[in-house]
């Protein structure tokens, strides 16, 4: 049996390239992860230089993508179906909008991957594959190691896994609150397990420095400070370099911050957002406190932590002499130059993306591919 997993990606940002760097999915090696040991399995992150290979064939296809991605979704369901595959779509508008989603593929997988895939998996293998599944309640000590050998050669960084999985706040734009606000985490002993597992199944496949790096995907890793203390005492006798995502308030904190530091972290990507505090107020950001913006970049360069964030623009409270202001914000702040700057997305089923409908101010013909934050999609007091 042939099992394909892959991650679809569209060019919203219409850059005309594909994204190379070290952030990656993990959806494919952890899919591969909660199949039987014998099953024939290819994982390609459509996103990254990877490509589909048309000419494949496969038995069962598991398909993956953000909102904005979904036409090229359904795309590929609709190719491999006409080839014999039965596909299944997952992921956030999968598990917001499962009835939009039905017609374009054979089933449909609510919630997370552990929860439902090993249960997809022998249905179809028993010719009984039902039309929706809804995952069981997320269990962290069953998480499997992901089959970081899937992408070794394709991904910058192989070793990406999770610590964590949610974020306790409930910023009105976030993906994550559409789903249902939620924060789990992982015996810290068992993502030492991963990372020592995907060593040794990297031992042979990428160069020696690479099986030293290490890239956690997790939404905010710093959501509850106690865990983040035991976790980074557990990653700093491994002696690896590694970087995430977090939020404001952990950073604020000078013992998170060591603690981080010690632990070999090296890089985090933190959501700023705006130095608007009428636009903070309008996302419900209520954790970042803009006035110690410097004193919180400062502390992580001290302790030798790039800091990476992004801007974004709200077409519903930003204003050009705002917007005028940022560069003279950004070098106040020592940020100086933001990962990106794009407008605040309503991604469909969020606080956001529901206000907006309810004041009918989408711009007319607006697609889901418009939805992505480089498409000004609603309309603007600007």
């Amino acid at each position: 049996m042939r099992v394909g997993v892959i991650f679809a990606y569209m060019d919203n940002r219409r850059a005309g390239q594909k994204y190379t760097g070290p952030i990656q999915p993990m959806t494919g090696t952890l899919i591969a992860a909660l199949l039987p040991p014998h099953t024939e399995i290819e994982v390609v992150n459509d996103n990254s230089p990877d490509a589909v290979d048309w000419t494949r064939d496969y038995d069962l296809l598991f398909i993956s993508s953000i909102h904005s991605d979904f036409d090229r979704a359904r795309q590929i369901s609709h190719y491999y179906r006409r080839r014999g595959a039965k596909t299944v779509y997952g992921g956030f508008l999968a598990s917001t909008y499962p009835h939009l989603c039905r017609p374009f593929f054979d089933t449909i997988a609510v919630g997370d991957a552990e929860g439902c895939v090993p249960r997809i998996f022998e249905d179809f293998r028993q010719g009984e594959l039902k039309p929706l599944y809804v995952s069981t309640a997320y269990d962290a000590e069953k998480v499997p190691v992901p089959r970081f050998d899937l992408l070794a050669a394709k991904n910058l960084i192989p070793l990406t896994l999770e610590a964590t999985r949610g974020c306790p706040f409930s910023c009105d734009f976030c993906a994550l609150t559409a789903v249902g606000t939620r924060y789990h985490t992982r015996p810290p002993e068992l993502v030492v397990r991963d990372l020592q597992e995907g060593q040794r199944l990297l031992r042979h496949l990428v160069p020696a420095y690479k099986q030293r790096l290490a890239c956690f995907v997790d939404n905010n890793i710093g959501g509850k400070l106690s865990y983040l203390q035991s976790l980074c005492a557990a990653l700093t006798p491994l002696g690896i370099r590694w970087g995430s995502q977090i939020t404001f308030n952990a950073l604020a904190n000078p013992d998170a911050v060591k603690a981080l530091s010690r632990a070999g972290c090296r890089a985090m990507f933190m959501g700023l957002e705006s130095f608007n505090p009428e636009a903070i107020e309008d996302m419900n950001k209520h954790q970042n406190v803009l006035d110690q913006t410097r004193t919180v970049l400062d502390q992580c360069r001290r302790h030798g932590i790039l800091i990476g964030s992004g801007l974004m623009l709200s077409p519903v409270v930003d204003t050009w002499k705002y917007i005028r202001t940022i560069p003279a914000c950004l070098k106040e702040c020592g940020l100086h130059v933001p990962a990106y700057v794009c407008f605040e997305s309503p991604i469909p089923g969020t606080p956001h993306f529901h206000r907006l409908a309810a004041e009918d101010s989408f711009l007319p013909n607006a697609l889901l591919r418009d939805f992505s934050g480089y498409t000004l999609d609603r309309k603007s007091v600007v």
